[in-house]
């Protein structure tokens, strides 16, 4: 999983990815081939419909702040928020965790989803 704002970097790490996966000697995916995965899928996440009626996303952090450098943390706090949330409800095999969105996707495995919502 991953977030990013430059969709021309994104799209050559995509095509890099898919590269290396299907490469025979990937350092990066020869786990998941040694578990016989035959492709790699790559999502896209609309955030702002992902978090529409998240009840603890809105009761934690409210809506976006009018002062521009708190809004600005705002937006990387939802991303992040929404990032972990993910990687727990999915069990996504290649995630690798950043500080922010680690501690969601702790505080998630940790409280269950199911008791949270």
């Amino acid at each position: 999983m991953g977030r990013t704002k430059d969709i021309i970097n994104s799209l050559t790490e995509i095509k890099d990815n898919v590269k290396d996966f299907y490469r025979s000697d990937s350092k990066k995916y020869g786990a998941l081939k040694d578990k016989n995965y035959k492709e790699i899928v790559f999502y896209e996440v609309d955030i702002d419909e992902y978090i529409k009626n998240d009840k603890l996303f809105k009761k934690l952090y409210g809506n976006v702040p009018n002062d521009e450098y708190f809004s600005l943390a705002y937006y990387f706090i939802r991303a992040a928020y929404v990032e972990g949330k993910l990687e727990f409800e999915t069990s996504a095999s290649m995630y690798h965790k950043s500080s922010l969105d680690e501690y969601f996707f702790d505080y998630y495995k940790r409280n269950k989803l199911s008791e949270i919502i």
